[in-house]
């Protein structure tokens, strides 16, 4: 997966005051309201699983569960703010 430079500043200021280890996790859900396909989730841990994949870009840490790491492996993550400062990201 590649992050762009709006994800990486995303990333970098969401783990910004946690651990040092912390990072941006994401996951695969398929028990999600029911849906055939996977839902991806994503949340600010401490640090990643054993079986992660561990990204880190200039700082901006990311670990992709191993179906979520499969189903993103040639997809490039974005994130745009929107006014009220809330991101919001997407996989293009």
């Amino acid at each position: 997966m590649i992050l762009t430079e709006s994800a990486r500043n995303a990333v970098q200021a969401l783990i910004a005051d946690a651990p040092s280890e912390a990072g941006l996790r994401i996951a695969t859900d398929v028990a999600t309201n029911g849906r055939q396909s996977p839902v991806l989730t994503l949340r600010v841990t401490t640090g990643p699983e054993p079986t992660d994949e561990v990204m880190d870009e200039q700082g901006a840490r990311v670990f992709l569960e191993p179906d979520a790491a499969a189903m993103l492996g040639d997809q490039t993550l974005d994130a745009e703010l929107d006014e009220a400062k809330q991101v919001t990201f997407f996989v293009r």
